[in-house]
């Protein structure tokens, strides 16, 4: 006698039940929605700070690197005779090690990470053994793991050989007039900020690599 009663009351419950669910998922993907479209918006005025940042930042390394100039000159007479007997090098041995070091140690461990979760991503889809696409997975991974490497290295030697040919060319300019000297002072500071910028590009490379194998 009350067992349709009963029946009605779970199937009512669990009705409600399903349509709480229903609209918590609904409000979450417009949370998300919403908290996608403000984060684009945003975008330009982050760049905007970005930009200034780096305006500030040259002009500071500018007034520092011209302080430093200033109180060296005297000094500056002398060496600069010998410039053409000196060996002039760009990046600083131990910058660049620490540099390469860290970028190489990133993209292997990014490596290895993404590597862990291409075999889980295998064994779950049933793909085993060496041959067949498993293994062409494995090699082109590896393959974008020695390019990101290569790449680093490319990166480092032509920052190297700028840096190199600046300071060369300030030796050079050491008894040469204010305005010359100034527009060096302001290459060499944009090369530190470059410098600056290339750790950030680096970060940002082994960001990407990692969310594109993490997807595999």
């Amino acid at each position: 006698m009350f067992k349709p009663a009963k029946n009605q009351l779970r199937q009512s419950i669990k009705e409600r039940f399903a349509s709480r669910r229903q609209k918590k998922k609904m409000q979450e993907r417009k949370d998300f929605q919403q908290e996608r479209e403000r984060f684009e918006a945003q975008k330009p005025e982050n760049q905007r700070q970005q930009d200034l940042y780096d305006r500030e930042k040259m002009e500071q390394n500018i007034a520092s690197a011209t302080k430093a100039r200033q109180n060296a000159r005297m000094q500056g007479r002398e060496y600069g005779r010998d410039v053409l007997n000196q060996q002039v090098q760009g990046l600083d041995p131990e910058t660049r090690k620490a540099l390469q070091y860290e970028a190489q140690r990133n993209i292997q461990r990014n490596a290895e990470t993404a590597n862990r979760e291409l075999l889980g991503n295998q064994a779950r889809r049933g793909i085993v053994g060496r041959g067949g696409i498993g293994y062409h997975q494995q090699k082109d991974l590896q393959r974008r793991a020695q390019e990101a490497q290569a790449g680093v290295e490319r990166d480092l030697t032509k920052l190297d050989k700028d840096m190199q040919m600046k300071k060369l060319a300030s030796l050079f300019a050491i008894e040469s007039g204010e305005a010359g000297q100034h527009q060096l002072d302001r290459q060499i500071a944009q090369d530190e900020l470059n410098l600056e910028k290339e750790r950030r590009r680096q970060r940002e490379f082994e960001d990407k690599f990692y969310q594109q194998f993490s997807r595999v």
